[in-house]
């Protein structure tokens, strides 16, 4: 019985934003290829995906506090600094189940609880340096020939100017009210387009289960006999003793993650630059190193790369929309095949007997 899933995802991104900067995309530095590449943080491909899984179960997001600290020094002046994240734990919710919850979660004691994800999500990165790009782009907030669009010049102290002063600022600068229409230009935004990769592994040993440690727990005492009362059974795993989940919510999630998996998009920042960030290719394995070989950019010379989708290394679901990137062998399965077998696959793990 293996205990981990991993996966790696293929999406064809175009002219987007999916991680913001103070100047547009998120980039970091690629020191062998001496390239800057665009990146989304796996926090952010988590919270897509686990977006995702609550949307396909419509279940709404667990409560989150974000408190803010008042302080007030000797002088008496007061100051607002951040404070802590208070999270109410609810290991029902799927978000709290898959996606984990840490120690800045407390209860009226202040006695901390935790939960580490059993999905461990990595970074959306190119697939290879070359095969995607960073750009700058000069854009515009426009409200010319609109309906209830002015121009107003102010001070630093955001004043008004009197007409009469603004009438000697235009003569003194040599310029015309026409001059000055109702547009904010903003410039240099980089942008990003090209092919990127996302790798997961699960952990079907925690996928489930509720861990009752006492010394690290994931789960208030009192709520343990309510979720047994509910259906969870209390088994022994590798970490000790453990809750797990009934079979009708381990179908249900376990589905949900499938298709959350397939289907997630990162559309936060991408208002004026959308992009369907379509899944071109997927590998699930029980070998971390297949994944790596079968969906890889590989060096042709020193400033060319191409893609390689390797359906020989193990099953490997394409989508037509690769045709356009590459040739890949018949034999390779459709992309929409993908969410059966990542469901099938976690199902295939005996939860309940894992002694």
């Amino acid at each position: 019985m293996e205990n981990f899933i991993h996966i790696r995802g293929l999406k064809f991104v175009e002219h987007t934003v999916f991680c913001v900067s103070e100047n547009g995309q998120k980039t970091f530095f690629d020191p062998i290829h001496q390239k800057t590449c665009a990146l989304s943080s796996g926090q952010q491909v988590k919270r897509s995906i686990m977006t995702a899984v609550a949307s396909e179960i419509r279940q709404s997001m667990p409560v989150v506090t974000f408190t803010k600290k008042v302080t007030i020094n000797k002088e008496g002046n007061k100051t607002i600094g951040e404070g802590h994240i208070i999270i109410e734990p609810d290991i029902k919710n799927s978000y709290h189940l898959m996606g984990g919850f840490w120690k800045s979660v407390v209860n009226e004691k202040g006695d901390p609880l935790s939960r580490r994800s059993p999905l461990k999500i990595s970074g959306m990165t190119p697939i290879h340096p070359l095969l995607a790009t960073v750009y700058k782009e000069n854009i515009s907030y426009n409200r010319k020939n609109t309906e209830n669009t002015f121009v107003k010049f102010i001070y630093d102290d955001n004043q008004e100017v009197p007409k009469e002063e603004l009438d000697e600022i235009l003569k003194e600068v040599g310029k015309k009210m026409t001059d000055y229409s109702p547009t904010q230009f903003i410039r240099d935004q980089k942008r990003t387009s090209g092919l990127f990769k996302f790798d997961i592994e699960i952990d079907l040993r925690k996928l489930f289960t509720i861990n009752l440690s006492e010394t690290d727990p994931e789960i208030y005492p009192e709520d343990i006999e309510h979720l047994k009362e509910n259906g969870w059974k209390e088994i022994q795993y590798d970490f000790g003793k453990a809750l797990v989940a009934p079979k009708e919510i381990r179908d249900k999630i376990g589905r949900a993650v499938a298709k959350g998996i397939m289907k997630w998009k990162i559309d936060t920042n991408q208002s004026t630059t959308y992009s369907p960030m379509e899944t071109m290719a997927m590998i699930i394995s029980n070998d971390a190193s297949h994944i790596t070989s079968a969906i890889r950019g590989e060096l042709i010379d020193d400033d060319k790369a191409k893609l390689i989708v390797d359906d020989s290394i193990e099953k490997v679901f394409c989508s037509d929309s690769l045709k356009a990137i590459i040739a890949y062998h018949k034999k390779s399965n459709d992309i929409k095949d993908a969410e059966n077998y990542i469901f099938e696959k976690i199902m295939e793990f005996d939860f309940e007997n894992q002694k």
